[in-house]
């Protein structure tokens, strides 16, 4: 079963994904960041600075991006922007943000070319796409207890949030696979998909690039469960029969991979025991493994929490059983029907 660790990685992985397509972040930057701030840059020249002002810790904390841009005068200026996705409400997130701004800064000083200028700007950006609203205001200042000292010792910095929950699909952005990403955030969080939500997804997966396709898809198959992505493959074979057509291949895909995971971890511990017998016995009990979480995953996407009792019949079964479940839980009504003899 997957942990809030691991779903929370996919969000996070997916994110990053998104936002390295081509023109995605200059798109983003543009729709989202207040009008006033867009006009003053030239988002034509945003440019990464990983490897360079990046360092290790920041580049698998942040997705990052700076821009050398001119103002409106025409003069050359460098400003950085930050932008922490969040899947998940977090009280604290400005002492996670202050860290990245510093660490951001630091690395900026290092270099000897910058002795006599001022620190550059740095606008930071939280994504977030959780259930629940964002309600806390983007102000570090608003996290301490000041206790009237506030314009002695108080540090302050603001950052903007951007809940993709509240912006209404039809203006999502104007850039396809931008658009399509950023849905399959938004409905990835819904209690509940409705079917003309499932047909607006499937409206913007048609036609996007087969590689990004792919990873919408993969995203959509782990995050949505069973039923909800159920719904967006049949809105994609009236509106989008080809992306239809990759996205069975990519749930066959899908379920192999899981069948093979399993299967490795059997053979890795047949392995430690030394023995041959004990390499075939866990390949064996991998392989019976990979199809068990299957069923138990499918099973919590379509009927939700899996009782205890059916979940240890499950991972107690023989292979042939367990053949049988996996074939029958796509039609069945109940766990009770699914998991019968």
């Amino acid at each position: 079963m997957k942990s809030p660790e691991d779903v929370h990685e996919v969000h996070d992985r997916f994110f990053r994904a998104l936002m390295s397509q081509e023109g995605a972040l200059r798109a983003f930057l543009e729709e989202r960041l207040p009008q006033d701030t867009v006009r003053k840059l030239r988002t034509e020249t945003i440019t990464s600075m990983k490897g360079e002002l990046i360092d290790e810790f920041l580049a698998k904390r942040v997705l990052d991006t700076s821009a050398r841009v001119d103002t409106a005068e025409g003069e050359p200026a460098l400003v950085f922007f930050l932008l922490e996705h969040k899947s998940s409400l977090d009280k604290w997130v400005g002492i996670q943000l202050l860290g990245y701004v510093v660490r951001l800064w630091e690395e900026w000083i290092k270099r000897p070319e910058n002795a006599n200028h001022r620190l550059p700007p740095i606008k930071v950006l939280v994504v977030y796409h959780g259930a629940d609203r964002w309600k806390r205001a983007g102000r570090f200042g608003f996290l301490v207890d000041d206790r009237g000292f506030a314009d002695h010792c108080q540090l302050d910095f603001v950052w903007q949030v951007v809940e993709i929950n509240q912006i209404p699909d039809d203006g999502m952005s104007r850039h396809a696979q931008l658009r399509a990403g950023l849905l399959a955030l938004k409905y990835a969080k819904k209690r509940n998909l409705r079917h003309e939500e499932a047909a607006t997804m499937a409206r913007a997966l048609k036609g996007v690039d087969p590689s990004f396709f792919a990873l919408a898809y993969r995203y959509i198959a782990y995050t949505f469960g069973l039923v909800r992505s159920k719904m967006v493959l049949e809105s994609m074979s009236t509106i989008a029969p080809k992306e239809a057509k990759m996205a069975r291949t990519l749930a066959d895909t899908l379920i192999e991979e899981g069948m093979a995971k399993g299967m490795a971890k059997g053979k890795a511990e047949g392995k430690a025991e030394g023995k041959a017998e004990g390499k075939a016995e866990g390949k064996a009990e991998g392989k019976a493994e990979g199809k068990a979480e299957s069923i138990l995953r499918l099973l919590a996407s379509k009927f939700g929490s899996v009782p205890k009792a059916s979940e240890q019949r499950v991972r107690f079964a023989r292979e042939a059983q367990l053949d049988t479940w996996l074939d029958r839980v796509w039609g069945a009504n109940t766990i009770e029907e699914a998991l019968a003899e």
